[in-house]
């Protein structure tokens, strides 16, 4: 089922107005039950691996969710002027209602991993990822893989299918170490000993804008030690979800014209 932008937004003056307020959206748009999500388990190595879902809405639910996100702005990009978010991609977000019962049903059918604590004990974070191939210049530093934090689960609800993008899941051949901050840090980038950290750190305070997107090379990945294990696949329709601790980074060949997901993280409570 899908619906027209026009039906989605009235306009009031130089105003819009969403006809689909936040206490109509349970009753347009209803999310899953964990017994009714279909979830499968993709091993990569004995300790990485990611998870496949289908898209978690009952009905025609995901392309009604999909027209409303598409109503939001771009309220970041990393790919214009001095922007140096970390996120590569042109950002939206969404609020709270139109994502608290998609991380009810992830803590739901997941609950295990978060030691059955209620959602309100949990932190919630989402973000929406664009990647327009003509307007894609990001910083190099970005290049690197990452990780999403300690703790958690993050998963991407895949608006496109792109046969030749994905995101890439690596292993680490180093420590990861948590910060004061409680956030998690490559050894390269604290540790002033170690042979990639002056490299590292020229990369990140001299940040170079590229011509257009380019993913590391196998050469590139093992000079700075990860090893790529798989890569989880873009979709539409479907959920791709990992541990926010397994290294990764978006994988987006020259073909692919357009890209769009958005994420959500549940994790442990911290101030990071």
């Amino acid at each position: 089922m899908l619906v027209s932008l026009s039906v989605m937004y009235m306009k009031t003056d130089s105003f819009y107005r969403t006809l689909l307020m936040h206490h109509e959206f349970s009753d347009m748009i209803k999310v899953k039950e964990p017994r009714e999500w279909e979830v499968k388990y993709v091993k990569l190595t004995d300790d990485i691996g990611y998870y496949i879902a289908d898209q978690p809405f009952k009905d025609g639910g995901f392309d009604l969710y999909m027209d409303l996100a598409a109503t939001f702005p771009i309220m970041t990009d990393t790919n214009r002027g001095d922007c140096r978010d970390p996120n590569p991609f042109a950002t939206i977000h969404l609020p709270h209602w139109c994502c608290v019962e998609v991380f009810r049903l992830m803590r739901g059918y997941f609950r295990t991993w978060f030691d059955n604590k209620p959602i309100e004990d949990l932190m919630l974070t989402e973000w929406g990822n664009l990647y327009f191939k003509e307007e894609s210049f990001p910083w190099n530093y970005f290049r690197l893989p990452h990780v999403d934090g300690p703790q958690g689960l993050v998963s991407n609800l895949w608006f496109t299918t792109n046969p030749d993008s994905g995101t890439k899941l690596y292993k680490y051949h180093g420590d990861i170490i948590k910060g004061d901050d409680n956030k998690l840090y490559y050894d390269f980038m604290v540790n002033e000993d170690h042979k990639l950290f002056k490299e590292v750190k020229h990369m990140c305070t001299h940040m170079e804008r590229l011509d257009g997107w380019k993913n590391l090379s196998a050469d590139e990945e093992r000079h700075y030690g990860f090893e790529c294990v798989g890569i989880a696949p873009c979709k539409k329709g479907t959920m791709t979800l990992y541990d926010t601790e397994v290294s990764h980074t978006p994988y987006i060949e020259d073909t692919c014209d357009f890209r769009w997901s958005h994420a959500y993280r549940v994790s442990e409570r911290y101030g990071w």
